[in-house]
């Protein structure tokens, strides 16, 4: 893979580290933001008593509280997704037409492409102006029909009238300055990259990669070369996104089981966390109290399986995760540091390391699938089976680990088993271009 520029690999460095720090420091400064506008707005109206009673019905609903401040910092980061998408759906669309082009365009048998004048070292073809014959006059001029040479197999014929339906294998003034084509060398495929008549060999028969033939040296770097560019411009890097159409429907079954698999993951954490740390266990216990995340209702269900699902994913996944491999990071690098990142957005150390663990296979299901939409489901089903479906699981079924534990289990192996790559995958590095 063509290396992409110096300077476009630090800006995507950098702009995943801000995706990073924005989505660490932001809902701190969303808290103080809700809070002080919650208070003064409450002071303005009603004065001091106002604000006693909306602090008080604010530290009753949490959920509320958590739901705004997601709000807050998620518009932002949302926003930000959908800019970046529009201006990599316009990149992404300038490659595929060329590369649309360049399939489609017409395959000419035994016939080398047209060559400017300057780089042939022949002279170009002109009207003749020798004593005694008239110079070329086209056919609207002289009121008679063009002269079109038989076409030959293999070649278009030639027409240089303007009043011709058939379109001239070359353009206006390329034309003017083409020199007659050469002897025969095996077929390729022409087209124009920039200001330069290219010879672009494609492989056949389900090959990926341009041969080299005989004489056809210039054809196989002149395509090594635009390749290069497209990489270097970041037109051969796939794009994060949050489309659910076109995503593979098993890549959702995927998502779905791994977050109810995951259930298991977690709890064998805090198992050895309560264990190693129980004083840690503690802190996080009397916070999962304190947060109202088990109150049921139509709040928990904004705060904790809409707006926490969304916003992480697009600011983690969306953001961090595709600037890092737009970078040139390797995945499995770029998935470590973004889910480093995750765990310590949740800014306690037991929540800290089962959420990296999550993170890790967030960043796996969203590197599958090419879209958050499947992470989003998955964070989404992880949520509610660590709340309100383990609070159904441990009241009502007998034996609750034991059954948490077979099943968890069986949807993580299958889970994997649906996201694994195919075998007999070819051409993977031609199929970013249109990704």
């Amino acid at each position: 893979m063509p290396k992409m520029d110096a300077s476009q690999r630090w800006k995507n460095l950098l702009l995943a580290a801000l995706a990073f720090a924005l989505m660490i420091v932001m809902p701190t400064l969303a808290s103080y933001v809700v809070s002080y506008a919650v208070i003064y707005g409450a002071g303005f109206v009603g004065g001091e008593p106002a604000i006693v009673h909306v602090v008080a019905f604010l530290n009753e609903n949490m959920n509320l509280y958590s739901a705004l401040i997601y709000l807050v910092f998620g518009i932002p980061v949302l926003f930000w997704v959908r800019g970046m998408r529009n201006r990599e759906r316009t990149r992404l669309r300038h490659a595929q037409l060329e590369q649309q082009f360049l399939e489609s365009h017409d395959t000419y048998a035994e016939q080398q492409p047209f060559e400017p004048a300057a780089a042939s070292g022949q002279r170009s073809m002109a009207p003749s102006t020798t004593v005694g014959q008239q110079p070329f006059e086209p056919a609207a001029a002289s009121g008679q029909q063009p002269f079109v040479p038989a076409a030959a197999p293999g070649r278009q014929p030639f027409s240089g009238g303007a009043n011709s339906s058939q379109r001239p294998t070359a353009s206006a003034t390329d034309s003017a300055s083409a020199s007659f084509p050469e002897p025969p060398r095996p077929p390729a495929r022409y087209i124009y990259y920039g200001d330069h008549p290219v010879a672009w060999q494609l492989a056949s028969q389900g090959g990926c990669a341009p041969q080299a033939q005989s004489g056809g040296a210039p054809q196989a770097q002149a395509l090594a070369s635009a390749r290069a560019q497209l990489s270097r411009q970041g037109h051969s890097k796939p794009t994060v996104n949050a489309r659910i159409q076109g995503v593979d429907r098993r890549h959702f079954v995927a998502a779905a089981l791994m977050g109810y698999g995951m259930q298991i993951v977690t709890t064998l954490i805090m198992v050895l966390v309560n264990v190693l740390l129980p004083s840690v266990m503690e802190e996080y216990n009397t916070l999962v109290d304190g947060s109202g995340i088990t109150t049921y209702g139509l709040m928990w269900v904004i705060s904790t399986l809409v707006l926490p699902p969304l916003v992480e994913e697009a600011g983690f996944r969306g953001l961090g995760l595709t600037y890092l491999e737009r970078a040139g990071v390797p995945f499995a690098v770029a998935n470590i540091v973004q889910a480093l990142a995750f765990g310590i957005f949740h800014m306690n150390l037991t929540q800290g390391i089962y959420t990296f663990v999550l993170g890790v296979a967030l960043g796996y299901v969203t590197h599958r699938s090419g879209s958050i939409a499947p992470a989003v489901l998955m964070h989404l089903v992880y949520n509610l089976m660590g709340t309100l479906g383990s609070d159904l699981i441990y009241s009502y079924l007998p034996a609750p680990f034991l059954i948490l534990l077979v099943t968890n289990v069986v949807a993580l192996v299958y889970a994997f088993r649906l996201l694994r790559p195919e075998r007999g995958a070819r051409c993977s590095g031609d199929a970013s271009l249109t990704h």
